[in-house]
């Protein structure tokens, strides 16, 4: 089996660009169709869960945790990309 630098040059392979978190920044240009296929089923299913729950339902710690998990990464990326594309309209046209 052939290893992988001996299938792809290192001038083939991208440089990562990361944050001081070591945070994958860089990006790629597959399209955002998968994106917004992901965005729209976790809407449909965070919608679902929301009129699951009842006001005085308990629930279990884990699920609490993984659900403000996930509103702590949707709020991340919201903010990056807000900032992203504020900034890229702000930057006059050439």
């Amino acid at each position: 089996m052939q290893k992988l630098h001996q299938i792809v040059k290192p001038h083939q392979i991208a440089e990562k660009k990361t944050d001081t978190d070591g945070v994958d920044l860089s990006y790629d240009d597959t399209g955002t169709d998968m994106v917004k296929s992901n965005l729209d089923s976790i809407a449909t299913k965070a919608q679902m869960l929301h009129d699951m729950i009842g006001d005085n339902d308990s629930l279990p710690a884990w699920v609490k945790e993984k659900i403000a998990v996930c509103d702590e990464y949707i709020d991340g990326m919201h903010d990056f990309l807000k900032y992203e594309y504020k900034s890229k309209s702000a930057t006059p046209a050439k």
